[in-house]
C-alpha cells in the first residue's frame, strides 16, 4: 500500500455565521460567536492549505456565503490547481 505525505482532501469550517438555526448543525453555527478571519488572514490560511499540495478544498461552516471574499478564497485555490468545493444552504441564492 503506498500512503502519500499530502492530504487528499482538506475541509475547513470557515466560519460559524449563519442566518439559520439548525437543530442538526454540528458546528452550532448561528448559535456561536462566527470568529471569522480577516480576508488577508484567509489568503494566509488558504497559502498554507496549498502548501500542502491537496487535491480538493471543502469550504463550509456555518454558511461560507456570509464570507463577502469567499469567491476570492476559492479562486486562489483553483488558481493553484486545488479543486474546491462549497457547502452551503443556498440562502443566499437568487431563486
Amino acid at each position: 500500500m503506498d500512503i502519500t505525505q499530502n492530504p487528499n482532501v482538506v475541509i475547513w469550517d470557515v466560519t460559524f455565521a449563519c442566518p439559520l438555526r439548525c437543530s442538526h448543525c454540528y458546528t452550532e453555527s448561528g448559535r456561536r460567536s462566527a470568529r471569522n478571519l480577516s480576508h488577508d488572514e484567509m489568503l494566509r490560511v488558504a497559502d498554507a492549505i496549498i502548501s500542502l499540495q491537496p487535491q480538493m478544498i471543502t469550504l463550509c461552516g456555518g454558511e461560507p456565503l456570509t464570507i463577502k471574499q469567499i469567491v476570492d478564497v476559492a479562486r486562489h485555490f483553483t488558481e493553484a490547481g486545488v479543486n474546491v468545493f462549497l457547502y452551503t444552504s443556498g440562502w443566499a441564492l437568487p431563486a
